[in-house]
């Protein structure tokens, strides 16, 4: 290159001053160059920062759009999760009102259902305790002519001496009972499971007879008095000659272990069997044993007839499991009454040995089961049909959940 310089210069072509003019505007061409393409890459740098940040400010502005307004928030994002997952004052509050109603409407549909039901067949129930405990005056009659025997040796009123002690013990042991069920029910699982079931009435039968067991003692104690023999004047003169003449509470107790082993099988089997019959009809008979019930769970509530039958054939069931622990309980109840048959006051297993002993099965522990039939089918099926006739009048739910498929 200085060789063609050299060359070119000796040969006149370009001179000293020529080539310093063009270096010079070659360095300027350089510089020029160089700021214009320094703007240049400042200008693309900024313009994409801006158009990123317009794109975050538009997602924004969407967000914003699409999201409520703060003035229409109340608590913040993790105070709305902490309520989601948790009860409100307003709602607790709501909820333990309905539950109050609840048992309240259960307690008064329960305690109007026993006292029905106690009242339907009340001359058959003094009939069954005066068979039951071996009433000199009526042992050797039957249940209708003994009925007769009544009237004609006292008087038509006497066919339910006992039923005012019955009424003041039934509403409060009908009430727990029928209430205690719907609680046992949900907590033991009883609308699913059969166990489950048979075990809420099975508590539910124990939790009312453990409250209102002495009433029945006064009852049984009053009802078979025979009139011209009275030893009691009324429900508290009979409560207070027990407590202080036969010890105690103990005594107002008496009987109450036959009671609860008889009451185990009998609650829980009327209970299981009434539900059991109630669930069949309304899921295979519907047609003639429901109708539309719209507030209802399955849309459906039984017809009376129904009911009655249900509530007929649970209480078939469960009579004749547990029938020889109730005579077992009448006799320990009644032991007292007379020197004869204190001997049945001593405890259940010797109670069941000596009734097995004199009268056998049939004349001993079953004694009296045929008018039992009489009274308890009768009065189960109208105890269950009024319980819940009254808790759809009151307006609470009787349907069950109906299984297709």
């Amino acid at each position: 290159m200085c060789s063609g310089l050299s060359e070119n210069k000796a040969k006149g072509l370009i001179g000293e001053s020529d080539l310093f003019k063009k270096f010079t505007n070659f360095c300027a061409t350089l510089k020029t160059e160089a700021i214009v393409f320094a703007d240049g890459d400042e200008k693309q740098g900024t313009s994409s920062l801006n158009t990123a940040s317009s794109s975050l400010k538009e997602k924004n502005r969407k967000e914003q759009s699409t999201t409520p307004s703060s003035s229409s928030i109340r608590v913040s994002p993790a105070s709305e999760i902490l309520e989601d997952v948790s009860v409100s004052p307003e709602n607790l509050e709501m909820k333990e009102e309905k539950q109050f109603e609840f048992i309240l409407k259960s307690l008064v549909a329960g305690g109007v259902a026993g006292m029905c039901a106690k009242t339907s067949v009340a001359p058959l129930d003094r009939m069954k305790i005066l068979l039951q405990a071996h009433s000199k005056h009526y042992s050797h009659l039957g249940v209708f002519s003994g009925l007769r025997g009544i009237v004609k040796k006292e008087r038509f009123i006497a066919l339910y001496k006992g039923n005012g002690a019955q009424m003041v013990r039934i509403f409060p042991y009908a009430a727990t009972q029928f209430t205690s069920f719907e609680m046992y029910k949900k907590l033991l699982g009883g609308e699913k499971s059969h166990i489950g079931r048979f075990a809420a009435g099975s508590a539910a039968g124990v939790t009312a007879v453990a409250l209102t067991y002495p009433l029945d003692t006064i009852r049984a104690r009053l009802a078979f008095q025979v009139t011209g023999e009275h030893v009691y004047n009324g429900i508290y003169s009979c409560a207070v000659h027990i407590f202080r003449e036969e010890g105690g509470v103990r005594a107002l107790y008496r009987g109450f272990v036959p009671t609860v082993c008889g009451m185990i099988p009998y609650a829980g089997l009327s209970f299981y069997c009434f539900e059991s019959f109630k669930y069949l009809c309304m899921k295979y008979i519907p047609d003639y044993t429901c109708k539309s019930h719209s507030t209802n769970t399955g849309g459906l509530v039984l017809l009376l007839h129904a009911k009655l039958l249900c509530g007929g054939v649970a209480g078939a069931a469960a009579q004749t499991v547990a029938y020889p622990l109730d005579v077992t309980r009448r006799r320990m109840q009644l032991a007292m009454m007379d020197e004869k048959t204190k001997k049945f006051g001593m405890g259940m297993v010797s109670t069941l040995k000596l009734i097995y002993e004199e009268n056998g099965v049939m004349r001993g522990l079953y004694r009296g089961m045929s008018i039992n039939y009489l009274r308890a089918i009768p009065m189960v099926a109208v105890s269950f049909s009024t319980y819940e006739l009254v808790k759809q009048t009151l307006n609470l739910d009787t349907g069950i959940a109906i299984k297709t498929g």
